[in-house]
């Protein structure tokens, strides 16, 4: 859940410091027109003493100019706007928001009061995903339910909720079947 909330603080920060209209591609990228624009890695460990932590990672293209061959679907800030951005006032607005998100997230312990403005800014609500587990599929993506898991609906009106792994938005990165 820390991984959705991060990516909803991210879009924030990007917002409020670029103009900039980005969306969430659940659960941890940033996208912009189709475009990657950041990702978003959380691990949670032990610690030798039985307790619990988590790291949230977040990597955001800010000021590159340009991407390799092997990276069509990216894209900087930068490029962008066509012009350098303050990296530092970027994490500034992307802390505070987190801090304002955690502090609204705990009050529930999910995404119950959250979840209208992460869908309102999700790439794919509405569009046909596909989904890489075990046993591939595609579907109808509905959005989150309250504790960050993706609503899919397939082909055969089966609802899922999905927790974990791949999946693929179409539309989103060039991805068409």
């Amino acid at each position: 859940m820390l991984t959705v909330l991060a990516a909803l603080a991210m879009r924030r920060a990007i917002q409020e410091e670029t103009g900039l209209a980005v969306e969430i591609k659940w659960p941890n990228d940033i996208v912009y027109q189709g475009k990657k624009l950041c990702g978003i890695l959380t691990e949670m460990s032990l610690d030798t003493s039985g307790r619990y932590y988590v790291v949230i990672g977040m990597g955001i293209n800010t000021n590159i100019t340009s991407f390799p061959e092997e990276l069509p679907y990216a894209v900087s800030v930068r490029q962008l706007l066509g012009e350098e951005i303050d990296g530092g006032a970027l994490i500034e607005s992307t802390m505070i928001a987190f801090e304002a998100l955690y502090d609204q997230f705990i009050q529930t312990e999910d995404f119950s009061t959250l979840r209208t403005e992460y869908e309102a800014h999700m790439a794919g609500k509405g569009n046909r995903v596909q989904i890489l587990e075990e046993v591939s599929y595609c579907g109808i993506c509905q959005g989150i339910t309250k504790t960050g898991a993706l609503l899919v609906i397939d082909d055969a009106g089966v609802l899922h909720q999905i927790q974990s792994g791949e999946v693929s938005v179409r539309g989103i990165y060039g991805y068409i079947e």
